[in-house]
């Protein structure tokens, strides 16, 4: 899935600066994805919660590279469909012996 099309325009990226979903986006898109490198995709949904017929949240365990994220979505069904709205995320873990093609 293109990251663009789950990621409501309204989303916003939100650290000590607020900025445009798209400065997320294009900052991803510069990255060496694991699958260009051989990874199998890991991931694993821990929940689902459903708080409405038009929201939800969900918790999700996935690697990238070396790196395990814990990650919360908040998604809003709308003329889209099912997009993210909010992310919030946690490094949960580094896997030892597995070179990170995005390390500076």
């Amino acid at each position: 899935m293109c990251l663009a099309k789950g990621l409501s325009a309204r989303a916003r990226k939100v650290s000590d600066r607020t900025e445009p979903i798209d400065s997320f986006i294009q900052d991803v898109g510069k990255r060496v994805s694991p699958a260009s490198v051989g990874q199998a995709r890991e991931a694993e949904i821990l929940m689902i919660d459903y708080l409405s017929s038009i929201n939800a949240t969900v918790k999700i365990r996935i690697r990238a590279h070396r790196n395990v994220f814990v990650d919360h979505l908040g998604f809003v069904k709308g003329e889209a469909g099912w997009q993210i709205v909010s992310k919030i995320w946690h490094l949960e873990s580094v896997v030892d012996g597995v070179a990170d093609p995005n390390a500076a």
